[in-house]
């Protein structure tokens, strides 16, 4: 006796789930980038001899939230990943 063939996907993905997996991913790796690119940023203002001493602390100061956050995702995205159901 033959096995019946579903016809459709949706009985195989749930699409909703899908899309959700796909919006964090796309809002997470846009924000690792962006907090990246402010770290390289803030780092170089800090280190500028130009700089004043007001605008070296910021540039040091937003340069170690930058790195606390990027982080603080990527320990979030392995606990994530690794934790069992």
């Amino acid at each position: 006796m033959a096995t019946p063939v579903k016809a459709a996907s949706t009985a195989l993905l749930d699409w909703h789930v899908l899309g959700k997996i796909v919006e964090v991913s796309l809002a997470l790796g846009l924000g690792l980038v962006v907090m990246v690119a402010l770290t390289v940023v803030a780092s170089d203002r800090a280190t500028r001899p130009s700089s004043s001493l007001a605008v070296r602390v910021a540039g040091w100061c937003a340069t170690v939230v930058c790195l606390g956050a990027i982080t603080a995702a990527v320990v979030w995205g392995i606990l994530t990943i690794t934790k069992k159901a």
